[in-house]
């Protein structure tokens, strides 16, 4: 048996889904043109290149929620969320110089 919360919150989460599809409806009905999902500003590319298998991706880092943090595609696939200190060691590990001592 639900308790009274538990009642109470799925009548309101589907009381809001009403509201959401009526709005959604009434725009489509009014003809405004279709929204596209906000991906967050391209920041920066990073273009990897192996040139012994010739393989090339592009890593592309929009601007997150928070000051330093990056949502990553490769290749336009979404990728993961990683912040500025994460990028940096994973650059900086990928691009060791291979020198022999």
């Amino acid at each position: 048996m639900k308790s009274f919360w538990q009642r109470k919150r799925a009548k309101t989460c589907a009381k809001m889904q009403r509201w959401r599809d009526a709005r959604e409806r009434k725009r489509l009905e009014s003809g405004e043109p279709v929204r596209v999902e906000w991906r967050g500003r391209l920041e920066h590319s990073i273009t990897f290149h192996n040139r012994l298998t010739g393989e090339m991706h592009t890593l592309d880092l929009r601007r997150g929620k928070r000051r330093d943090q990056f949502a990553a595609e490769v290749d336009g696939r979404p990728w993961r969320v990683l912040s500025a200190t994460q990028l940096g060691k994973l650059v900086r590990d990928k691009f060791k110089p291979h020198v022999k001592e």
